[in-house]
């Protein structure tokens, strides 16, 4: 009945509305060749590709776009897509870490979510974790399944949005060098080098080269680790032989070497270990390379047709050695996941698993989309015809796994234990290939989305599916600065990977269900606000067979619900006063269990704003401010319900940071400019992100941060 009571809403407020004097409503713009997605100098931006594939404001769209622009991550010192997580609501990861199998897929509304992309491009799982911010003008967040964008995922990632880094592509309007030397200190320190390069080569054609390398000793390091080091270099190059034709070739390249770092125990609300403890030796380290290519090309036909071909090849090795607290007992052990637990808390002590070993994820990538512009009567369409391809290919070393016996939680002595064996070695390779329908109309104050998406994914285990996903939405522009919007969303997708207890395939398909309806109104000259309430309905999704004491098994569950509310902020109150936030309420619920518990915060948010003087001796100061919240939720096994009594505190972070123009070191083709702040002003001891209830991330304590910034 849910459903029916939020559709009935949606008509209500469309026939209250009906009533009331139309204001003229300009149709929306034609496609243009550069899309420029995250200006720098706003914080709301006006366009975005990610969620329909073509360049669309987001206040148009009948969807929840939410964009944080390099703007926001530079003020708030974001060094990369895991920092830039904790900048926005209701999405949450599994740990900055490469052993975390969903580190790199965030959970958004309460279920999982897409992989993330690179300008479109899937990347290997992992990859996002580390990628870092100076190679981005951007982050699009979209929430709610993007199946029929994006394509099926497993049911385990893709019914709570998806996420699209949008790179620095080469600027036209003229060439700039732009440098950065910085770093933290206080509760462990950092140094950071970055630099941004644009260059007109010749007429139409322009290279542009983001860098960045951060060396760093992070708070949980003891003597006797190396330090940790991470380099980004993400080249690329336009060239606009035409004005009709549009080449770009991109790439970029990760390294990143560290402590191999798995968190620690968070059991019953309780913290069992100092939050900078570390378990691992000098050799517990991780290696971590991963590369991106990829090419694009834009043909007009005409001022009606356009086409976009794209290939891309990304690719991830890793290399580690690693140690954790075991997340659940040993057969030997003689009890239950629970019982286990409770021995860690009443005795400190528990199992740590000792991991070795490296992996390889490789996935390519190729597209072809035709839009063509119909105007008809007074009604413009925008549709799109296209078709892509993407293969999944992942392999691994045996790798070498032992446990030991039960050590205390407080400065264990690790040794790699004797029963330590290898495992065998694996491959895996999935293949999908979609087609997809959309039509973006506008007809004097209406917007409609409609589109589906057909894919057929097959593995060379020797499974094979299609699937359907289908979106409808709808906006209403009551007047220039006020939009109502809801969509209704299907979307389904093949279990692939997952086995039951007795070694079967799970075949049936994952699928969800969304229902979202809300507003989005233009409060001032440039500040903008969208609230929206959602409903997302998912159904067989994996999840660990109770009856299995090895926890390597699968069921399909039945059905479970994520319902709530949104809202977002972005833009300027005034040219001096900027704000950036968003809001979630989210709850959820296994309706077939009848059981209700925040596997996820229930609220969270996210707020900045940022003053600059206008005038005065201090001309040019900017003053900003903002935190980061989140209320209780509940350590849990694989998503899986513990109990009340595994409860993660909320928390509430206080950011601050100044930034000031050094005139004496200025001129007409020099900006230099010294930047300072706080990271966790009032030290609050809180947990960033978990795994499990032995796999918990804490927060970075207080921090001191600058910079100096240098523009010619």
């Amino acid at each position: 009945m849910s459903r029916y009571w939020m559709m009935a809403c949606v008509a209500g407020l469309v026939w209250a509305w009906g009533g009331t004097g139309m204001a003229e409503v300009s149709p929306p713009a034609r496609l243009s060749d550069v899309v420029v997605t995250a200006p720098r100098d706003s914080s709301h931006v006006t366009t975005s590709t990610g969620g329909t594939l073509i360049p669309a404001d987001p206040v148009e769209l009948p969807i929840s776009v939410e964009i944080l622009p390099q703007k926001v991550m530079e003020s708030r010192y974001v060094t990369s897509l895991y920092d830039a997580l904790e900048q926005t609501s209701g999405v949450f990861t599994g740990g900055r870490s490469t052993f975390t199998v969903n580190g790199g897929k965030p959970s958004i509304r309460g279920f999982g979510g897409n992989d993330v992309m690179l300008d479109g491009m899937v990347l290997p799982a992992s990859m996002p974790i580390f990628f870092d911010a100076a190679a981005l003008d951007g982050i699009e967040f979209y929430k709610g399944p993007l199946n029929s964008v994006q394509g099926g995922q497993s049911g385990l990632q893709g019914g709570g949005g998806g996420i699209n880094m949008v790179s620095r592509a080469p600027d036209f309007s003229g060439a700039f060098y732009r440098m950065s030397l910085g770093g933290t200190f206080g509760n462990g320190a950092s140094g950071r080098l970055t630099t941004d390069f644009n260059e007109i080569l010749t007429d139409g054609l322009a290279a542009r080269l983001p860098f960045a390398f951060t060396y760093e000793e992070p708070y949980y390091h003891h003597s006797g680790l190396d330090r940790d080091w991470t380099l980004t270099i993400a080249p690329a190059i336009t060239w606009q032989p035409g004005e009709k034709t549009t080449l770009t070739l991109s790439s970029s390249y990760l390294q990143t070497e560290r402590a191999a770092y798995q968190g620690i125990p968070y059991l019953k609300g309780d913290v069992l270990v100092p939050r900078d403890t570390y378990y691992g030796t000098k050799n517990t380290r991780a290696d971590y390379k991963a590369l991106t290519v990829q090419g694009r090309a834009t043909h007009s036909f005409s001022e009606q047709l356009q086409l976009a071909v794209g290939a891309g090849y990304a690719r991830a090795d890793s290399e580690r050695v690693h140690w954790s607290v075991s997340p659940n007992p040993l057969p030997a052990d003689g009890m239950s996941l629970m019982q286990y637990y409770d021995e860690i808390f009443a005795r400190h002590e528990a199992r740590f698993v000792y991991s070795a070993g490296d992996s390889v994820d490789e996935n390519y990538h190729g597209y072809a989309r035709l839009t063509y512009d119909l105007d008809w009567g007074e009604a413009q369409h925008r549709l799109l015809l296209g078709g892509d391809w993407l293969q999944r290919e992942s392999s691994s070393e045996p790798f070498v796994t032992g446990y030991t016996d039960w050590l205390a939680l407080h400065e264990p002595v690790l040794a790699v234990p004797g029963s330590a064996t290898a495992g065998s070695p694996s491959k895996s390779k999935v293949e999908r290939t979609g087609l997809i329908v959309q039509d973006f109309a506008s007809w004097r104050e209406w917007r409609l989305l409609a589109g589906t998406r057909f894919d057929y994914s097959k593995s060379a285990a020797g499974q094979h599916a299609w699937s359907t996903s289908p979106r409808l939405g709808l906006t209403w522009f009551a007047r220039p600065e006020l939009a109502l919007f809801g969509n209704v969303t299907f979307a389904e997708g093949p279990n692939f990977g997952y086995k039951d207890i007795n070694e079967k395939e799970l075949d049936d398909p994952w699928r969800s269900e969304q229902f979202e309806a809300g507003t989005k109104a233009k409060l001032f000259d440039n500040l903008w606000l969208t609230l929206a309430g959602f409903q997302i309905t998912q159904k067989n999704v994996p999840q660990l067979d109770p009856l299995d004491p090895t926890f390597n098994s699968y069921v399909l569950d039945g059905r479970n619900r994520s319902r709530g509310f949104e809202a977002t902020l972005s833009g300027e109150f005034n040219e001096d006063w900027t704000w950036w936030g968003s809001y979630t309420f989210c709850k959820y619920k296994d309706l077939d269990e009848k059981i209700s518990f925040e596997r996820q915060p229930s609220h969270s948010a996210s707020l900045w704003t940022a003053y600059r003087l206008p005038g005065g001796p201090l001309k040019g100061l900017q003053s900003g401010i903002g935190l980061r919240a989140k209320s209780k939720y509940y350590t849990t096994f694989r998503g899986q319900y513990l109990g009340d009594d595994f409860e993660i505190d909320p928390s509430v972070v206080v950011d601050m940071a100044f930034d000031y123009p050094l005139p004496w070191f200025s001129s007409e083709r020099v900006a230099t400019k010294l930047e300072f702040g706080v990271k966790n002003v009032f030290d609050e001891s809180y947990v960033e992100s978990n795994r499990h209830g032995s796999e918990n991330f804490p927060g970075q304590p207080r921090v001191f941060w600058t910079r100096l910034n240098v523009a010619f």
